[in-house]
């Protein structure tokens, strides 16, 4: 079981339902995947595989990733966060790169070269859409309004049901389940930032 949480930046004016907690539920066809909870201290993510991890707020947008006995795995550093342009870095505990999103206001490129190299693109659509890219640039597959007005669809691109997201239509958190390159610890720990963002 992995556990991650990043403290909600109070100064992120967020795009999700200004409610006290929010709960976002990623399931697969056959069982629950991940589990998204914000509230007035924070985001938790919790997911399958791996080691329990918690990130805790710092000082200057930044986030220390732990293991339950406290040994630093991670760090998440963020540039100007109250920015609508800004660079969030996931780095190991050695300070290398494990993956870099430029968040944008109508995109979100992810890659794992600090020079941008390889990305894979999340491109916002309006009414909880969006469409993600891979890095050969072909659309591998996106966010779609679900069956109730809080739920939102991971589909492929040739339409077949791949995940449900309920819970947050506003966030594309989703999507990252679209790129295999991310490892499962990996897209946890940047669902928590994103989501503690309001993306």
């Amino acid at each position: 079981m992995i556990t991650a949480a990043v403290d909600q930046d109070r100064t992120t004016k967020t795009k999700l339902p200004a409610l006290s907690e929010v709960t976002v539920s990623i399931r697969s066809e056959t069982r629950l995947i991940a589990t998204v909870r914000r509230t007035a201290g924070g985001v938790s993510v919790s997911g399958d595989g791996g080691p329990s991890l918690t990130c805790a707020k710092m000082t200057g947008g930044a986030a220390t990733c732990r293991t339950g006995d406290g040994a630093v795995v991670a760090e998440m550093k963020v540039d100007d966060p109250s920015a609508s342009d800004r660079v969030l870095r996931l780095l190991a505990a050695g300070g290398a790169l494990r993956w870099k999103i430029h968040v944008q206001p109508d995109k979100l490129v992810l890659s794992d070269k600090e020079d941008g190299g390889d990305a894979w693109t999340i491109t916002r659509k309006p009414a909880s859409r969006a469409r993600v890219i891979d890095a050969k640039g072909k659309s591998v597959g996106g966010l779609k309004p679900g069956p109730s007005r809080s739920t939102v669809t991971v589909e492929t691109v040739d339409n077949h049901k791949y995940f449900t997201v309920e819970g947050a239509p506003g966030s594309i958190i989703g999507a990252l389940l679209l790129i295999p390159p991310l490892a499962q610890a990996d897209r946890l720990l940047l669902m928590a930032a994103l989501f503690a963002h309001g993306i």
